[in-house]
């Protein structure tokens, strides 16, 4: 191969990684590895926060996912998610109440295992 040919060839992988980052970024931040887990785009988004975070509140997730519309789901749709999570991809997602009280059941949040948390974070590199 030319040595032409091989600078052509680096541009393009130039231009395809910063494509790549691109879209990822239009998805909210969610590595495109992510979607290929077969994740729906909120469970992809779910998952990006989890891996990139030690922790998560509950209520963290729900912005991340519906910011301040109107028109939201019920708190309770995180459940739901972390669930899928967990049935999907086979994650240990620790659950964890902080200043939990009967008035305020949104309180707590998330955690991925370190070695749940590691996994994913080496598929991202890969």
């Amino acid at each position: 191969m030319s040595e032409i040919e091989i600078a052509r060839l680096r541009r393009k992988v130039d231009d395809l990684e910063f494509r790549l980052q691109s879209l990822e970024e239009g998805m909210g931040g969610v590595p495109i590895q992510f979607r290929a887990l077969g994740l729906t785009l909120s469970e992809a988004r779910v998952l990006g926060l989890l891996v990139h975070r030690q922790f998560c509140t509950r209520e963290a997730i729900f912005t991340m996912l519906y910011g301040n519309r109107d028109e939201a789901p019920e708190h309770k749709v995180i459940d739901v998610y972390i669930c899928k999570l967990r049935k999907k991809l086979g994650l240990e997602i620790e659950c964890e109440r902080v200043g939990y009280s009967s008035a305020d059941q949104s309180s707590g949040g998330y955690r991925l295992t370190p070695a749940d948390r590691l996994k994913l974070q080496e598929e991202i590199a890969a």
